[in-house]
């Protein structure tokens, strides 16, 4: 009697379970303003380089969201962005000293830009 109780209970499961799938939601924005607690460096030079990074993440956030609108947003780029994005923002929040390097801080700056290419690419 058990095993046909299971038996029962599985297909049931695997039927609500396939009932039930529907598509998945759209991920939430990948690119947002920067972060309040953004850390600017004393050194004029690489202050300045952080303000340009902050320009360009609120520039990929505005072109992505036209991009979404216009339904030419992929997964792959809106993950690659996010991850982008969100290494940008810990690298300005200025937890280590390290990481106001002015390679640093270019590195930064051509990675999220040439991401924000790719995404103007595919605007209309």
């Amino acid at each position: 009697m058990f095993p046909f109780v299971f038996s029962r209970a599985w297909m049931e499961l695997k039927a609500d379970k396939g009932a039930a799938a529907a598509p998945p939601s759209p991920p939430e924005t990948a690119v947002e303003i920067p972060p309040e607690d953004v850390v600017y460096p004393l050194d004029a030079e690489l202050r300045e380089r952080v303000i340009e990074i902050e320009r360009v993440i609120m520039a990929l956030g505005q072109d992505i969201q036209r991009l979404k609108v216009q339904g030419g947003m992929d997964d792959i780029l809106l993950q690659t962005c996010r991850k982008l994005v969100t290494r940008a923002k810990e690298s300005l929040s200025g937890r280590e000293p390290a990481e106001f390097s002015v390679r640093r801080l270019d590195m930064t700056r051509n990675s999220l830009l040439t991401t924000w290419r790719q995404v103007k690419s595919r605007l209309k």
